[in-house]
């Protein structure tokens, strides 16, 4: 029989996360309890005047092809938001919005990556990230550990700076930075930040950072944006998404 799929490695990895939450389904079925944490998954449901928005603009007739990089209005209020919120100054033509997060992602690292590129990723990172990286053109991946030890206080700003500085090799272009991160809940203070910023101008390197989980912050911790510190908006993709904040993941 023909071969049906594309002989890529990375087709052939399997969902460890999609498993579990199939179990977790079939114990729900079942009538068990069950207390979910293997996914990032407000606990509360989409705010209804967002329902009521979306509901209101299909009846109105948005429903049909937008501008690729999504409508003018939208990346208008994103760019705004960024500005405000984020201390990242731009434009609605900086703006793309995707297909969600993870697609943002996708498209970021097959922009950057090209084949024998390698990306550091600060660790423990997001279970989906290896996967898209083989996705790219030969592109790899190599994991810095550093959340746990950020965590527990063993790591500080200069530390951190001479375990990235360290890290970095021929082949690499770029971090992959997620903070607030997933899974340890580490929020990394702007002193850190300014590490890896020191690297990466440096050995002039980019920085796609992951900032899903921006909103969901406590203790009195203070999200930074990695774009809005000096000189590192040129050389940062930012990923943002409306999944975590307004539970909008469906």
């Amino acid at each position: 029989m023909a071969r049906m799929i594309a002989d890529v490695p990375a087709l052939r990895m399997t969902s460890e996360l999609a498993r579990v939450m199939e179990r977790a389904a079939a114990l729900e079925r079942g009538g068990r309890r069950v207390a979910h944490l293997e996914r990032g998954e407000p606990d509360f449901d989409t705010p209804p005047h967002i329902v009521a928005a979306l509901a209101q603009a299909a009846r109105a007739g948005q429903t049909h092809y937008p501008d690729a990089r999504g409508s003018r209005e939208l990346r208008e209020a994103l760019a705004e938001k960024l500005t405000r919120e984020n201390g990242i100054p731009c434009t609605p033509g900086e703006v793309v919005v995707t297909v969600g997060g993870t697609h943002a992602l996708y498209l970021a690292l097959q922009a950057l990556l090209g084949p024998g590129d390698e990306l550091l990723a600060l660790s423990p990172y997001w279970m989906a990230l290896p996967k898209m990286v083989a996705l790219t053109r030969d592109g790899r991946l190599r994991e810095v550990p550093v959340y746990l030890d950020v965590q527990s206080g063993a790591l500080g700003p200069e530390g951190f700076y001479e375990r990235l500085r360290d890290a970095v090799g021929p082949a690499t272009r770029g971090f992959y930075l997620n903070t607030p991160n997933n899974p340890t809940g580490v929020v990394m203070s702007r002193a850190h930040l300014e590490s890896l910023a020191r690297v990466c101008a440096e050995r002039d390197l980019w920085v796609v950072s992951d900032e899903a989980y921006e909103h969901l912050v406590f203790d009195r911790a203070r999200h930074v944006s990695f774009a809005s510190l000096p000189g590192m908006a040129e050389r940062t993709v930012s990923v943002f998404t409306f999944s975590k904040s307004y539970a909008m993941t469906g």
